[in-house]
Parts: structure tokens; C-alpha cells; sequence
């Protein structure tokens, strides 16, 4: 059983209904809004299935579902050596998974959201996934809404209600990645920027990140600069390779950003409660919530 927590609220409980066998293929399931209560791949045909040749073999793309109904998108890619995703899979999935988000907008539904959840499976070339999944959601029986929080924090935050608001674009799983980060930094140059000109306290709250940012060794330049540096691949699309995905990145800048996003979060929350203390609240780090590889 996997659990996936979408809030200190409720989470999703994947209860596995079938084998899965231990093999070479990968089954990269992206599961479509709304979530269904059972997912399962054991062999029928599914909706659709269509092959991609590579040079590492033949990768398929497949829809599951009813008939009038898409329940989520198989991308099944091959030679996963001891049963691991390399870079070239996690390119290939994520190419995949995109391309098939734009047919699938301008041929069945425009607005087609994934949920934020998504699993794989591996199984031997050529044989059927197997996979069976069941999932529930599960109210926390313990939790308590704190009311007098929230009345509180949305009284005192009127006057503050844009940073709380790109904050909150930010921290939204749902937004395209690029989106949430653009807002988090829009927020920094509301607080911080007039004109062309930083303010050096946005120096000084950056450099007491510095220590998490060389954690992730992502890069050589420290992290003063290389917010820059993101915001203009985000914002221009000024990428390392020539291939973007649909939301404007290539995987490789895509994942980066993953990376650096929760930085970000952090970054935000300090920057409102530091500016903003004086108006009687504080934003502290929000529950868990659930996002797709």
C-alpha cells in the first residue's frame, strides 16, 4: 500500500490489486482528473496504443479508460537496467506524456487536467503490465480545522493580500511549474525591487539560503544570481537545449526547477513574514501535498 498525503486533511491510499512482476519495461501511469477509485492494466486493450521508435527500441504511449471516458496515460518505455529510470527514460516519459497533453486538448478535451498523482510499474518486454491499484481517499479523523486561524490570518492579511495571493500561485501543485515560480518571484520584486534596483535586504534573506542552495549543487553561481538566471528561462524560455516541452522548458531545466521550487517556498515565506510581521500574522510551511514525477 503507498500513501500519498494531499493535505494534514485527507490523503489517497494506492492499494496494490495485482502482482507486478519484476522486469526491464517501465509502465509510466499518469492518472487523468477526476481520480477514479481503481486503476487496472492486465492485459486488455486499452483505448488506444501507439508505438514510438527510438533508438533504444520501440516506446509506446496508451490510453486507459472507457469509451467515453480517459482514465489516465501509459508511457511504456524499455532497457530500464536493474530496474531504474535513466535520464534518457525520464526525458522520453515526460516528451511523451506532453505531446500527448496537447493532442489530447485539441482532439478530446481542452480543459484535460492530470491529477496530481502517478506510479509505474515494471514488467517483462512484451508481457502485459499487471498492474491492479485501488485508490481511497481518507479523511484524517484526528483533524481539526482551526477556524479562528483562518478568520484570523484573513483579516490580517487584507493589506498584504497580493504577495499572499502570488504566495499562493506559488504553492498551488496545479499550476505549470514555470507559472508558480514566476510568481514567487514577482512577489520578491514587489518587496524588494524599485526600478531596476534590488533593495539589500532581498541580498541579505537570500544569502541565509545559501547553505541549502550549494545542498543541491545544482549549479556554480550562487543563488542570488542563479534566481535570475531561472526567471529568464521561465519567462523567455532561454532553455539549454533546442527541445522544450509544453510548459516551455526542456526536462532538464523542468526538473531544476523542481529542485529549487521548495527553496523558493521558503524564501516567500520568510520575505511575508518579515516584511509583513507588523499586520499580525505569519505563514508557516504548508502541509504536504501530492505532485506527479
Amino acid at each position: 500500500m503507498v500513501t500519498v498525503s494531499i493535505s494534514s486533511r485527507c490523503q489517497i491510499l494506492f492499494s496494490q490489486t495485482a502482482v507486478l512482476p519484476q522486469t526491464k519495461d517501465c509502465c509510466y501511469y499518469f492518472t487523468v482528473e477526476p481520480l477514479q477509485s481503481e486503476y487496472k492494466d492486465e492485459g486488455d486493450s486499452p483505448l488506444l496504443e501507439i508505438p514510438v521508435e527510438t533508438p533504444r527500441g520501440s516506446v509506446t504511449v496508451a490510453l486507459l479508460g472507457k469509451k467515453n471516458r480517459i482514465d489516465a496515460i501509459r508511457v511504456r518505455v524499455p532497457d530500464c537496467p536493474g530496474e531504474q529510470l535513466t535520464d534518457w527514460h525520464l526525458r522520453m516519459i515526460q516528451t511523451l506524456k506532453e505531446h500527448t497533453l496537447s493532442v489530447l486538448r485539441v482532439c478530446y478535451e481542452a480543459d484535460i487536467q492530470l491529477t496530481p498523482y502517478a506510479f509505474w510499474a515494471y514488467c517483462n518486454p512484451g508481457a502485459p503490465p499487471g498492474v491492479g491499484l485501488e485508490a481511497n481517499l481518507v479523511v484524517n479523523p484526528n483533524y481539526v480545522l482551526n477556524a479562528d486561524n483562518i478568520k484570523n490570518v484573513f483579516n490580517q492579511s487584507y493589506p498584504a493580500k497580493e504577495a499572499l495571493r502570488l504566495l499562493s500561485d506559488g504553492v498551488n501543485p496545479r499550476n505549470p511549474i514555470q507559472f508558480r515560480y514566476l510568481a514567487l518571484y514577482l512577489l520578491f520584486e514587489r518587496e524588494f525591487k524599485t526600478g531596476n534596483k534590488w533593495d539589500k535586504h532581498f541580498h541579505q534573506l537570500v544569502s541565509r539560503f545559501e547553505p541549502q542552495w550549494r545542498q543541491l549543487a545544482l549549479s556554480d553561481r550562487p543563488l542570488r544570481t542563479h534566481i535570475h538566471v531561472l526567471r529568464d528561462r521561465c519567462a523567455h524560455v532561454r532553455g539549454r537545449g533546442k527541445h522544450i516541452g509544453v510548459n516551455m522548458l526542456s526536462q532538464k531545466d523542468a526538473l531544476e526547477l523542481a529542485k529549487v521550487l521548495p527553496l523558493m517556498l521558503e524564501l516567500a515565506r520568510s520575505t511575508i513574514n518579515e516584511r509583513h510581521s507588523a499586520k499580525g500574522f505569519s505563514i508557516e510551511a504548508g502541509p504536504p501535498t501530492g505532485s506527479a514525477p
